[in-house]
């Protein structure tokens, strides 16, 4: 879930941060990817009104096995 959607959705990051009973600077130290806990989090309290897409937090398997390309 890109942070962009989440404060486009609630309008502001501490109208997120309120929703989400956080600071308003956990909010701002997101990535651009917000964590994947919050994105599943904001799914389930949204009813799907945000989406998880699980795409976002796949890694490529080589970068985790230390293969050489």
């Amino acid at each position: 879930m890109l942070k962009t959607n989440v404060i486009e959705h609630f309008g502001t990051a501490t109208k997120v941060a309120k929703f989400l009973s956080i600071t308003p600077i956990a909010v701002h130290y997101w990535g651009v990817v917000i964590p994947k806990g919050r994105a599943t989090e904001l799914h389930l309290l949204t009813s799907g009104e945000l989406v998880y897409d699980a795409t976002l937090y796949q890694t490529d398997p080589t970068e985790q096995s230390g293969a050489v390309a």
